[in-house]
């Protein structure tokens, strides 16, 4: 039985009360619409609890939230819920009664989002005042589930959408304002110190710096949060060795974590600067060489203390926009 991590099921628990049941089908329309009309995954969970007692009699409705090989109660109306919340039995016995449940009839039905299973609803109802389940009863019930599961992915897809659109906005109002940066003056080094500075909007890190590559040698010429660069540094003596070995590489490279690297590309640089990372304190890094039509011509690269960076579209993206030709010598050096 799967389950997804991507949609966390917390059921609200709107008001419950055993009412005469219209026709199922009729109900079942009615809950369908409601779901679809619902933004929130956790407020679908709850009008699932509420709907199956309009399209079956209940006595009591419930979620339960896969939990490795057992389930949670996460969410219940109606008779015995302040019982029920924060229950956990065997996944196997949702479909029966609980030790303490007596003259009880229970179905459940399974909440499927994207494939996977990650809730069940669970219904009871007394067995000597309105008998058990029939198969009929079930399916309605079934159907209920596949409708709600179908509006909390839904639901996912549209909160996926929006961050995207939010994260997109932010990305082009960056590289809008690097762009402005770029062809506001022919002061080489002030546009690289202002493109470094306004990276750290769209990334969190200890260290940032963007340098110029040829030759297999970086020349590093503005660091986030300086005036100036002291070449004698040892941190930025290290910093340009490896930003050298990145600019040769060509590709953008990301460090994900110095003490478990995930990919033969980090093995191998963990191997040759293990002891400058550490020395440095480096647990994590992002390299994004700029290119042209003849190859690496600098590096913006970003490093932190912790395994916290991300490779971010927008940086790659703004790697795209430095790498032009001003680059190789179309831009005025600076003034000296």
């Amino acid at each position: 039985m799967g389950r997804t991590d991507s949609t966390t099921i917390v059921a609200g628990t709107p008001a419950f009360g055993t009412k005469p049941v219209p026709a199922p089908g009729d109900a079942l329309h009615e809950a369908t619409l409601d779901f679809l009309a619902t933004e929130d995954a956790g407020e679908i969970a709850g009008k699932l609890l509420a709907a199956a007692s309009r399209i079956i009699p209940v006595d009591g409705s419930s979620i339960w939230v896969p939990v490795d090989d057992s389930v949670q109660c996460r969410g219940a109306i109606g008779e015995r819920r302040s019982l029920l919340s924060g229950t956990t039995i065997s996944a196997s016995g949702i479909g029966g009664a609980l030790d303490d449940e007596d003259d009880c009839a229970v179905a459940a039905a399974p909440l499927v989002v994207d494939g996977n299973v990650t809730a069940h609803l669970r219904v009871t109802r007394s067995l000597a005042r309105h008998g058990g389940f029939n198969e009929a009863e079930r399916n309605v019930l079934r159907q209920l589930t596949e409708a709600a599961g179908a509006a909390i992915a839904g639901s996912a897809r549209l909160a996926a959408s929006q961050k995207a659109a939010a994260e997109s906005a932010r990305d082009l109002a960056l590289i809008t304002e690097m762009s402005r940066e770029i062809t506001s003056t022919l002061d080489l080094d002030r546009v690289l110190r202002s493109v470094v500075n306004l990276a750290s909007k769209a990334l969190t890190f200890d260290r940032g710096a963007l340098a110029l590559y040829e030759h297999g040698v970086c020349d590093i010429r503005a660091v986030a949060g300086a005036d100036g660069v002291d070449p004698k540094s040892p941190t930025l003596q290290d910093l340009a060795v490896r930003a050298a070995w990145a600019a040769g590489v060509g590709e953008p490279f990301y460090l994900s974590d110095r003490d478990d690297p995930a990919t033969d590309a980090e093995r191998t640089f963990v191997h040759i600067f293990r002891v400058d990372l550490e020395r440095d304190r480096v647990k994590s890094g992002l390299y994004l060489p700029l290119r042209d039509e003849e190859g690496s011509v600098g590096i913006l690269l970003f490093e932190s203390n912790e395994d916290r960076l991300r490779d971010l579209d927008a940086l790659l993206r703004v790697s795209r926009e430095l790498s032009s030709t001003w680059l190789r010598g179309e831009m005025e050096p600076p003034v000296t």
